[in-house]
């Protein structure tokens, strides 16, 4: 619980700073890679404390890791949302 508690504190904090959306696209996605992409959006999404699920910051946090840990080679979207849930709150 007291975990819970400062990870809500930080995070609450995080989402006072502004994410500037990225104009520069760097990469292409066929839809079987954001079909994986999504799964494991969904996941980790439904992983997260429900505080959380509506936070712009977190979704994009979320989306954020997986495409990142995606390029670097996993694909598998267990892995992924665990991965980023994990990176989240640690």
């Amino acid at each position: 619980m007291r975990f819970l508690l400062r990870a809500e504190n930080v995070l609450r904090d995080r989402e006072v700073e502004r994410m500037i959306p990225s104009n520069n696209i760097s990469r292409v996605y066929d839809p079987h890679t954001l079909s994986i992409m999504a799964i494991a959006f969904d996941r980790a999404c439904d992983f997260l404390p429900v505080q959380f699920r509506d936070s712009d910051y977190m979704r994009r946090k979320l989306a954020s890791h997986i495409i990142r840990h995606f390029d670097d080679g996993e694909s598998d979207p267990t892995r992924l949302a665990d991965s980023a849930i994990v990176s989240t709150f640690w």
